[in-house]
């Protein structure tokens, strides 16, 4: 084999060896877009409470920030991830003046500039006028950005945008964005609660399982450390043995 078959050789077998990776790489995204389908249409068919891209399903307690736009990273919490969640707020406040005014006119009668009217030469004199006014400031509130910043146990954040551009305080647009949040704040609250209760649950069921041997045990090491009497360890090892 010459000098160009070698080349050739090599250049064909990169040449495969990229279809392959490519290949290897469209498998692997298509396996990553069914799973986020299946998980995706879990919360879908969980009624799961969406806002934006992120799903709350109180069905699961979990949590499903989903992919965005041009980006097919996702994330699956559970709520008792969270630590805390603020309400994250900016706003300002802006004087306007308003001005009014009033004007008082007056009739005068004047020989120089005035107008002969009738027969009679009657002076009819110019209208002036004199002006008085006053000012009033108003002072109106602005929203600027309203969110909900949400803390994990594991120290990471993210955020919650329901309000991201300037609108007056008191407008249908706000007003809707701050309902949005409590309604957003109620699920989150309600499904903190119900991983607690569970978590509670499991911890109850758990002592409750605890055999007789291991409640002699652990009354053995606290008689060992004199936190317990002679006496106090037989009552309770007779008491656990049903004797």
């Amino acid at each position: 084999m010459g000098l160009f078959d070698n080349l050739s050789q090599k250049i064909t077998d990169a040449s495969a060896k990229r279809k392959e990776a490519k290949a290897e790489k469209k498998k692997q995204r298509e396996q990553e877009d069914q799973e986020y389908e299946q998980l995706l249409n879990t919360f879908l068919a969980n009624k799961a409470t969406q806002y934006s891209n992120i799903y709350f399903d109180l069905k699961s307690n979990q949590i499903l920030i989903g992919r965005r736009l041009l980006s097919r990273e996702y994330r699956l919490l559970s709520f008792s991830d969270i630590q805390t969640y603020d309400i994250s707020q900016q706003d300002h406040n802006e004087t306007e003046t308003k001005s009014t005014s009033k004007k008082k006119h007056t009739i005068t009668r004047s020989v120089a500039g005035g107008l002969i009217a009738g027969p009679v030469g009657a002076v009819i004199g110019g209208v002036t006028g004199k002006t008085k006014g006053h000012s009033n400031s108003v002072t109106k509130e602005y929203l600027d950005y309203l969110g909900l910043s949400i803390m994990l146990k594991d120290g990471s954040t993210f955020a919650i945008p329901f309000l991201t551009q300037t609108t007056k305080s008191d407008s249908y647009t706000a007003q809707n964005a701050y309902n949005e949040l409590y309604d957003i704040m109620a699920i989150i609250k309600a499904g903190m609660n119900a991983t607690k209760q569970q978590e509670e649950n499991i911890a109850d069921s758990s002592s409750s399982n605890t055999s007789p041997l291991d409640e002699i045990k652990k009354l053995k090491e606290l008689l060992d450390m004199n936190a317990i009497t002679q006496e106090e360890f037989e009552a309770k090892k007779k008491e656990l043995l049903n004797l």
